[in-house]
């Protein structure tokens, strides 16, 4: 190319004009796939269950922690959880759980709901992806109702 033409206006123009369109590309592809993980990342589905079970089948230690509400814990043999309902409110003890890969992002969640009352203790066993961290915590809320539970104070992080 001679250099009439890479310093004739319109060179550079349409070399600009390139170069817009390259970062617009890259803008838009990027954009895409935020968009593309943040869907995935709430596509998750709330899992609500109630600890109906009187006793267990786990033959392993539990890890437990509570707070004003609940007494919640988490056995690595078969996932089992227990919540116990501390608190004589009118409301239920809960444990919220969630799966978490190794960088951090939760794969699974959900709340199990012991609605027996207080000093009533009650069990769940769930199937969970082998291998991966599970972040446990105590809470309040009402079986019967959609609302999260609140007041969830207190964790710990296991193995499933």
């Amino acid at each position: 190319m001679g250099d009439a033409v890479k310093n004739h206006p319109q060179f550079h123009k349409g070399m600009k004009l390139k170069t817009k369109r390259r970062i617009l590309i890259t803008a838009a592809a990027t954009a895409a796939a935020t968009l593309f993980s943040i869907t995935q990342a709430t596509a998750l589905t709330q899992e609500r269950d109630l600890a109906s079970a009187t006793s267990s089948s786990t033959s392993t230690p539990w890890k437990c922690t509570d707070n004003a509400w609940a007494e919640v814990c988490f056995s690595e043999d078969g996932d089992w959880f227990r919540v116990k309902d501390t608190n004589a409110d009118g409301h239920s003890g809960v444990v919220q759980w969630s799966v978490r890969e190794p960088n951090g992002y939760t794969i699974r969640y959900g709340y199990i709901y012991n609605a027996s009352g207080k000093g009533t203790v009650r069990y769940k066993n769930k199937d969970l992806p082998e291998g991966k961290a599970i972040l446990i915590q105590p809470c309040h809320g009402d079986w019967g109702k959609e609302a999260r539970p609140t007041n969830c104070t207190g964790s710990f992080y296991a193995a499933t």
